[in-house]
């Protein structure tokens, strides 16, 4: 049953430098492999929050101003992007994976982070935090996404077929 799988938000993440030409493979690699293993409701693009993570310090909480005259309600102010922007509606996601690449001695880097955003704070929020080195071509974009994917999966108890090679006779 689709309602009772744990929703994920998944960012179009973006690459500095020569990585930023394979963000197209990457990016699209990472979202069939997550849906194509069908334990998570997957979260439509089009509701996301305009300002999206690329790293944990990108979030921060909002804060509350005190009340300068009596019978002033305190005010909610928002100081950037934050967990509840992606928990909340519209978007009302579980998880949210975010991240970016880059180069790094010729390869292409991935940064990329789980994070459980029903927590109340960026620490507990993180699920996963991980590098992943491919090379720097289409190829090597896929292959993070991949491995970066099985990780997510593992999560949720499914085995990604990433890595493994299928024989048939």
């Amino acid at each position: 049953d689709l309602s009772e799988r744990p929703a994920i938000a998944i960012t179009d993440m973006r690459g500095a430098g020569e990585a930023q030409k394979y963000m197209d493979a990457f990016n699209s690699t990472l979202w069939d492999e997550v849906s194509g293993a069908g334990v998570l409701k997957m979260i439509a693009k089009s509701v996301y929050p305009l300002e999206t993570p690329q790293r944990p310090q990108d979030f921060h909480p909002p804060t509350v101003t005190t009340p300068v005259r009596r019978g002033q309600q305190p005010q909610t102010v928002r100081n950037g992007p934050w967990l509840t922007d992606w928990s909340g509606p519209p978007v009302s996601a579980n998880y949210l994976a975010f991240g970016y690449t880059g180069e790094q001695d010729g390869r292409l880097v991935l940064f990329g982070w789980l994070f459980n955003v029903g927590q109340s704070d960026v620490t507990a929020a993180q699920v996963i935090g991980k590098l992943y080195f491919g090379s720097m071509d289409a190829a090597g974009a896929r292959k993070v996404a991949r491995e970066f994917a099985a990780d997510i999966l593992a999560q949720f108890g499914a085995k990604s077929l990433a890595g493994s090679k299928i024989y048939f006779v």
